[in-house]
């Protein structure tokens, strides 16, 4: 999520470069967790399943936030745009640290 922030500070197209460096080695880190996750709460006869609609529901979320990051930036800026990245991040990493003893 901390990534998100950085793209308020990038002024060189190396800055970006890194910036992005750092985010795709997070979502290295992310996406393998997450399936995880959801093949550990979920049953075995429906683990397909819910792992499909998981990357169903992902996808879509994707192509909404695209449409919703263009009118943000459209009317608000980019900073703007980049700060409601950080919080969405933040606010699910709360959400998460507040469930986690509830997977279990």
């Amino acid at each position: 999520g901390l990534s998100s922030l950085f793209y308020m500070f990038a002024f060189d197209i190396l800055h970006l470069y890194i910036i992005e460096f750092v985010y795709g080695v997070a979502f290295a880190f992310q996406r393998p967790s997450l399936l995880a996750l959801m093949a550990v709460v979920s049953n075995k006869p429906s683990r397909g399943m819910l792992l499909g609609m998981f990357d169903s529901v992902d996808d879509i979320a994707g192509a909404t936030a695209a449409v919703v990051s263009g009118a943000v930036v459209s009317s608000l800026g980019f900073n703007t745009l980049f700060l409601l990245c950080f919080l969405c991040y933040f606010t699910s990493g709360m959400f998460l640290l507040k469930s986690r003893n509830k997977i279990n």
